[in-house]
């Protein structure tokens, strides 16, 4: 049978996985625990086909057991840690570094497995497991070529198709119990039978009485009398017996049964169903009467239906409604047109067939339910007087089954063809070789003229790989077995190419080679892609080292997987491993929000362009770079890593904060300029009209004034003459501190004489509004300053509050001590300044002039000298009003 040679194949390949897994884990315990004593460590390793090897954390360098350097495939026993990197396929990389840094850096031990590429461009499958010695600074572990045993799982999982596939499609019903009875396995086909679901099935035990079964007579089946049970308890072939199941609906379904003990493993005994109601029912027919003819026709899973020539049904069984999904026989009836075809012109085939012949067989046909769903059913139709009598047999489930087999089918053979690969069987004792289709496509071999024999192959052999490919054959036949070989074959075009091949060998009984089996498949473009990659490989190694530009490889929590040695140099690093140590998130950048903005982006669009930011070298400067990134993900969608550009523009950064430097300047420069215009153009302008004005009326009406009038004339031309003299004279030190004259000479000096001298000065002044000034400064109060300089500031302060008090208020000078600076202020209990004045008071392009409390004029220049001339000595000047209540002028001096 069919599914005893699968279950029997799948059980031996359990059994070698197995045993190889539990011998890799007690060897892997054993060199672990005996890895201080050296003999023991590397008998155990021979014996097991372990290696093992030693990871100097001083130098990085891996010392390798002999059969380790045979595993890697290296020339030395002392191989270089990026080596080893750089030999595992570049979708474990991340895996080999994120382990061993875990190890080094949390003493994380790990058991992996991962494909690698020796330099002889065989890939091999490895498990590698590792822990730390602290005290001695080295990473200890071992290594073992699982490539076999990786062929055999996928062996497994083969094999484990196949017989899941026949298993499952078969049109008998199978069940598969253990030793004990106790039911394993079911396939669809037992279900349906059966009427059980799988999982109630296989709670069950063949032993149990929960079995509704019945012997043809009617009569209960015994227990003991099962096929299952005699079967197992008497250990042979139990064949052909009829029962009878009843089902949960009380219907029953009549089998042919047949069971087999099965001796491997826990397996117990197999048992095959085959469905013979219809065969049961024609017989009870003929014995029964009609009362019970029509219950197992009602119960039958055949649809059964009486249509008269009319088209009038006149009975259907609820097998047959159940198929086209009616809920009763009358819904059924007064439907017009109660069967549906989906081609109506087979529906005229059938009433031509019915009426010419008689009767209509095994007719497949495609119909609609009710509810226009697609049913396959075969119809038989026989015409008995006026009625024709006619069967229905729901199809559905089997066709798709069978197209379902032939896609598999076509699947494997288009796989085939794709990847270029081929099977094939050896038949020892006939000599004859069968082929799959894909052989014939590997080997340039026309299948029509190929009669099997296996020396043809020999012939387009290339002559340099003769001898290994007939020493491979000859290991396989004398049960050496030689798992797999490379050799090249000529086409008939002359091309030569790469043939990568697999076999084994099944022996008789009496142990002599039987049966050799296995793959061929062209790897020939894959042999020219692995030179490529290689070669590839070596020109970006080339590239990566010798770029301009630095280039990166990080994860997403901030590790530092690659990097070349521009970005070492960019950063002020000594070496790879010592960049490795930094943590970029958290060191990386100036603002460590930058890090979260650029995972966020990368993530979100997949790239980063010209991302600029700044970054910390080694030694905690900053630099600017410009940044080009992508993100890889797994098949998952998971971030793998990001890859990255990086250029230093510290050069350029610096020129572009220049160059706005500059800018601001000379639009301070405009500024200025414009001012200065706008003051000869206006503010200079009027009064020395207005004095001009005065002059020419007292030279016009000079004999006409009277003394008193031409007092006041006077009066009013001494005053503009003040302002005018005051106004030139600050515009003259605002041009000579906007040229640079002006130059700050500090000095310690007294305080409180400047200010009492100012005072003296400006008392006239104050006099003329009936203002009081007062001088609070402390006779003791030094300050760093240019005299001449802060005399301008003060007179200037202090004339504004004049200007701004109304007659009959104070003006008062304090000063107070803070840190390493004095402070001064000027304080006045005037009109105060509207707060929308307050940020433009020191802005030459925003400062505006407002008259005083007796219109007094002024250029608006004042407060910016004075901002100027503060700033010169270190210092700042503000502002403290408000409206109505008056207004103090601060400004610092160093103490």
């Amino acid at each position: 049978m069919k599914t005893d040679e699968l279950i029997k194949q799948n059980e031996v390949l359990k059994s070698e996985l197995e045993l190889e897994r539990a011998e890799r884990i007690r060897l892997e315990n054993e060199l672990i625990s005996q890895k201080s004593n050296n003999f023991s460590f590397k008998k155990a390793g021979n014996i097991g086909k372990f290696g093992y090897w030693e990871l100097d954390l001083n130098t990085m360098l891996i010392t390798a057991s002999d059969t380790a350097k045979n595993i890697y495939g290296t020339y030395s026993n002392v191989i270089p840690i990026d080596e080893v990197r750089m030999q595992a396929l570049p979708e474990f990389k991340s895996l080999l570094q994120n382990t061993l840094s875990d190890l080094i850096k949390n003493n994380i031990p790990y058991n992996i497995e991962y494909k690698i590429q020796r330099l002889d461009g065989v890939i091999v499958d490895i498990h590698t497991i590792a822990e730390l010695d602290k005290e001695q600074n080295l990473v200890f572990g071992t290594v073992q070529d699982i490539t076999e045993k990786k062929k055999l799982e996928e062996l497994l999982k083969i094999s484990n198709a196949k017989y899941q596939t026949l298993f499952d499609t078969f049109p008998l019903g199978i069940s598969i119990s253990d030793k004990n009875g106790n039911i394993l396995e079911t396939n669809r086909r037992a279900e349906e039978l059966l009427g059980l679901p799988a999982e109630v099935h296989n709670q069950r035990n063949i032993h149990s009485s929960d079995w509704k079964i019945i012997k043809p007579d009617g009569t209960a089946f015994q227990n003991e009398d099962f096929p299952s049970v005699k079967a197992l308890i008497e250990d042979r072939l139990i064949q052909n017996v009829e029962m009878g199941i009843v089902r949960n609906d009380d219907s029953i379904v009549w089998l042919n049964v047949s069971a087999k003990p099965l001796k491997v493993g826990d397996y117990g005994v197999v048992v095959a169903y085959s469905d013979i109601t219809k065969e049961k029912n024609e017989h009870f027919q003929l014995i029964s009467s009609e009362e019970k003819y029509r219950t197992i026709i009602d119960n039958s899973k055949i649809g059964v239906f009486q249509v008269h020539k009319t088209g009038k049904v006149i009975y259907a069984n609820k097998a047959m409604l159940d198929i086209l999904e009616f809920a009763n026989l009358k819904e059924f009836q007064d439907r017009e047109t109660p069967l549906q075809y989906k081609n109506p012109e087979q529906r005229e085939f059938l009433i031509e067939e019915v009426w010419e012949k008689g009767k209509v067989e095994n007719y497949e046909i495609t119909m609609y339910t009710k509810f226009g769903r697609e049913v396959v059913v075969i119809l038989n139709f026989v015409l008995i007087n006026d009625l024709i009598h006619g069967t229905m047999l729901d199809i559905s489930d089997r066709i798709v089954a069978e197209q379902a087999l032939k896609k598999s089918e076509f699947d494997l053979e288009f796989a085939q063809q794709l990847a270029k690969l081929g099977n094939w069987t050896w038949e020892l004792k006939s000599n004859k070789v069968k082929w799959s289709k894909g052989m014939f496509q590997v080997y340039d071999i026309d299948p029509e003229t190929y009669d099997g024999n296996p020396a043809a192959l020999l012939e387009i052999i290339h002559p340099d790989d003769k001898d290994a490919f007939l020493n491979s054959m000859n290991s396989n036949l004398s049960g050496k077995y030689s798992p797999s070989l490379e050799y090249r074959v000529i086409h008939r075009d002359g091309s030569v190419h790469t043939i990568y091949a697999e076999g084994y060998t099944d022996y008789d009984e009496n142990g002599n080679p039987a049966i050799m089996m296995g793959t061929s498949q062209d790897i020939t473009e894959r042999k020219l892609t692995e030179n490529a990659l290689r070669e590839s490989e070596l020109r970006f190694r080339n590239i990566f080292n010798n770029a301009p530009i630095g280039i990166y490889r990080t994860n997403r929590k901030g590790d530092i997987l690659m990097a070349n040695p521009k970005l070492i140099e960019i950063l002020g690093f000594d070496s790879f491993e010592d960049l490795q140590k930094r943590d970029i998130e958290y060191e990386g950048y100036e603002d460590t929000s930058s890090r979260k903005i650029f995972i966020e982006e990368i993530e979100r669009n997949g790239f980063i362009n010209n991302f600029e930011v700044i970054w910390k070298k080694k030694d905690g400067t900053n630099i600017y770079v410009n940044e080009h990134a992508r993100c890889f993900y797994d098949e998952n969608g998971n971030v793998l890593y990001y890859e990255g550009t990086v250029k230093d523009i510290t050069a350029r950064k610096i020129a572009e904060e220049n160059l706005k430097k500059s800018n601001e300047e000379l639009k301070n420069l405009n500024i200025t300029k414009d001012k200065f215009f706008s003051i000869i153009a206006h503010d200079l302008k009027n009064p020395i009209s207005n004095y001009k004005q005065v002059a020419e009326l007292i030279y016009d009406s000079y004999h006409d004034l009277e003394e008193e009038e031409l007092m006041n004339i006077l009066l009013l031309m001494k005053n503009s003459a003040s302002n005018l003299f005051a106004l030139l004279e600050n515009l003259l030190v605002w041009a000579r501190s906007q040229s640079g004259k002006i130059k700050c000479s500090s000095s310690e000096s007294n305080l409180y004489i400047l200010l009492d001298n100012i005072v003296q000065l400006l008392q006239p002044s104050a006099h003329n509004k009936n203002l009081k000034l007062h001088n609070k400064v402390k006779l003791s109060a030094f300050a760093k300053m240019d005299v001449n300089l802060i005399n301008t500031v003060i007179r200037n302060l202090i004339s504004n509050s004049i200007k701004y008090t109304p007659e009959g208020g104070e003006i008062s000078i304090a000063s107070m001590k803070v840190g390493e600076f004095i402070h001064i202020a000027i304080s006045d209990n005037g009109i105060g300044i509207e707060p929308s004045r307050i940020d433009n008071l020191f802005k030459i392009d925003e400062n505006i002039s407002t008259p005083g409390t007796k219109n007094e004029k002024g250029t608006g220049l004042g407060l910016i000298l004075c901002k100027e001339f503060v700033e010169m000595h270190g210092g700042k000047i503000w502002v403290e009003s408000e409206l109505g209540k008056g207004t103090t002028f601060w400004f610092s001096l160093p103490n």
